[in-house]
């Protein structure tokens, strides 16, 4: 019946379920895989084999781990690995590789409460809350040096230590009982909890000339100090004075009945700890605790750790809301965006306040988005977009803020590809340089990767196989990029990787470097590792042997990387689906590739730009061409793949398809 002609451009659907297969309908289709293993779907549309992974050290693999990142400000981050068992955590700080921080026992977390910590980072400090455990924070004093402690809840500075009222021309007539209070505030305006007098007796009325004389002890922190004073059953604010100024008359002056000193009202106890933490507003946000999970604490304005109110209150007043829904849904996470959203176990809510969206103790406006619900795996920014695991751990979904509807809506990242989530979400981080790629580990030790532009309406998913079981992973932003770790326990080893970067061609993993050595014993694996030199294979060779010259370069275990594409859409009738067909020809275009294999469905296979023996590593930019002698069958697909340690891209696959009945 003659030939058709078909051209993929673009790898930007990702890897498309078996279920779908026949869903050559939908747009994400042509753009699609039947298999993505070991690929990185770029945002431009191309597809490339991943770089390798380098090993970095051994970790205790008898204790549960768990990786983050710790980033203090461009070019100025470390990786922090939590390892616990029974009896407490330890803690170990990377920076560009290095080991710069360690030490056991150093936070109280358990196994099995090390993936229910819930952390929020400000500046040097990473600020961590669990259900078991009273807040604290972790702090980076220097490089080598790191502290932690439980976070106080007290006002950061302290009321002066004494206080004294004297009246004087009160004698005779009718007295009033009167209390006095005086607080010191900081630089930063920060207002201390007040210390009171006792009762004193004025004349009431008062008389020309009477007075009282409030005298304190100085702090050493304060900028000025507040005077209040009661004589209604509550105080009210009556003056200041600056630091060097430590007493005050008070010659009948009356109260404001609108501005009273702090009281602290902080809502956690032993037992009732939060298990929720953000920053929103310049408030550090608390949720979730044992005795109520629906309840939201918000410190006041401008501190992360001061919970003092006021009477009647105000608007920098730390604040407490309860976000209902249809069900008792304990909130998972807090994210700070154009509003607040709160992600609960079965409701996304968006929480706005009244003029300039600014949160008040009095304007406090919360909305149900959806009733999807939200996994304990964290959520991701990326970009304007949120990220967060369903909440029964298999699903990827997006919400993002329309202006048109003035609310948060979104959609399941994850539907066509179904497939790859037969295990929970464990874990994922996120790599917004170059491809902005969300890489996912499932709790059965998977790695899957997810390339996301909202924007452009890119979502790839592709499937990583990696020898070994993942145990975390965490990326780490350098001056360029950011880095991506794992742990991955094989051959009864827990190593810590870090995948290659574009100067070091790592297309190996589990890699160690070589430096001008005949011998594998550098590397912790036991068997037969590939070796590379200044970039060129050499062979896989057993770790006891001794090589016949001195190696610079790597050496590791070898990976496959596979393209295989979906069953081309050659009408819009379905025609396709009835006709046989065999894919005769295929052209590839290819930039800074080496070393593939190729295949159709029906045909052996084809080797395609393979060294001769006295060839030196060279990579092509070209169009190939390669001829099938396959037989008719229901589909037309090819298999492009490598298992060399040597890179490829892929642009674009045309495929040249005859056509019979």
């Amino acid at each position: 019946m003659g030939n058709a002609y078909h051209r993929q451009n673009s790898f930007t659907g990702g890897m498309i379920t078996s279920s779908m297969l026949a869903r050559n309908d939908i747009a994400k289709y042509a753009s699609g895989g039947k298999n993505l293993d070991n690929i990185i779907v770029e945002v431009h549309g191309s597809a490339s084999k991943r770089f390798g992974f380098k090993i970095i050290q051994e970790l205790n693999p008898s204790k549960t781990h768990r990786l983050m990142s710790f980033v203090y400000a461009t070019g100025d981050s470390y990786l922090l690995a939590f390892s616990a068992g029974s009896n407490g955590c330890d803690f170990k700080a990377f920076r560009d590789d290095m080991l710069v921080y360690s030490k056991d026992y150093f936070l109280p977390y358990k196994d099995i409460e090390l993936y229910k910590i819930n952390v929020t980072q400000s500046n040097d400090v990473l600020f961590m809350v669990h259900h078991n455990h009273a807040p604290r924070e972790l702090v980076r004093l220097a490089h080598d040096n790191w502290e932690t402690k439980t976070i106080d809840f007290e006002p950061k500075i302290d009321p002066p230590a004494t206080i004294n009222a004297s009246p004087s021309g009160h004698s005779g007539g009718k007295s009033l009982k009167v209390k006095y209070a005086v607080s010191a505030i900081d630089a930063a305006g920060v207002e201390s909890l007040p210390i009171k007098t006792n009762y004193v007796n004025i004349r009431d009325p008062w008389v020309q000339g009477a007075k009282v004389t409030i005298s304190w002890e100085a702090v050493a922190d304060a900028d000025r100090y507040n005077i209040y004073k009661d004589t209604r059953g509550y105080f009210g604010f009556i003056g200041n004075v600056d630091k060097e100024t430590l007493s005050f008359t008070d010659d009948h002056i009356e109260e404001a009945s609108d501005d009273s000193p702090k009281s602290l009202d902080v809502p956690f106890k032993e037992s009732c700890y939060p298990a929720t933490i953000g920053i929103h507003q310049q408030r550090m946000t608390f949720a979730n605790t044992q005795e109520d999970g629906q309840n939201i604490f918000l410190t006041a304005s401008g501190t992360f750790s001061d919970f003092t109110v006021s009477s009647p209150s105000k608007d920098d007043d730390s604040i407490e809301f309860k976000v209902d829904s249809r069900q008792g849904n304990e909130v998972k996470y807090i994210l700070p965006l154009e509003n607040m959203v709160v992600l609960t176990s079965g409701t996304e809510i968006m929480v706005t306040g009244n003029q300039g969206n600014v949160l008040t103790p009095t304007a406090i406006n919360a909305k149900i988005q959806s009733y999807w619900g939200c996994h304990d795996v964290p959520p991701i920014i990326c970009g304007k977009s949120i990220l967060f695991v369903g909440r029964y751990g298999k699903k990827v979904r997006d919400l993002m803020y329309a202006l048109a509807n003035d609310g948060y809506n979104g959609g399941d990242l994850s539907v066509l590809a179904s497939d790859l989530f037969d295990s929970p979400i464990k874990d994922w981080c996120y790599c917004q340089q170059p491809n902005s790629i969300i890489w996912v580990m499932l709790e059965n030790g998977k790695l899957l990767s997810l390339t996301y532009l909202k924007e452009h309406e890119v979502f790839a998913w592709c499937q990583h196989t990696v020898k070994g079981e993942i145990k975390s992973l965490a990326a780490v932003p350098n001056l360029e990029y950011e880095d991506l770790y794992i742990l991955i326990e094989y051959q009864g080893k827990l190593l810590l990787e870090r995948m290659g970067r574009d100067y070091e061609n790592i297309y190996l993993d589990h890699a160690t470097l070589l430096e001008d050595t005949n011998s594998l014993e550098s590397s912790p694996l036991i068997g037969k590792l590939a070796v590379v030199d200044n970039k060129q294979f050499v062979d896989e060779i057993d770790k006891n042997e001794t090589l016949d010259n001195n190696v610079t370069g790597y050496c590791g275990v070898k990976y496959t990387a596979i393209i295989e594409t979906l069953n081309p859409s050659l009408s819009d009738n379905g025609q396709e689906a009835i006709l046989r067909k065999r894919l005769s020809k295929v052209a590839i275009k290819l930039q800074n590739s080496c070393c593939l294999k190729v295949q159709s469905n029906t045909s052996e296979v084809n080797d395609v730009l393979m060294p001769t023996a006295d060839d030196n590593y060279t990579l092509y930019s070209q169009t190939e061409n390669v001829d099938f002698l396959g037989t008719m069958s229901d589909e037309a697909t090819v298999k492009i793949f490598s298992d060399l340690p040597y890179p490829f891209k892929i642009l674009s696959i045309t495929k040249e398809i005859e056509i019979g009945q």
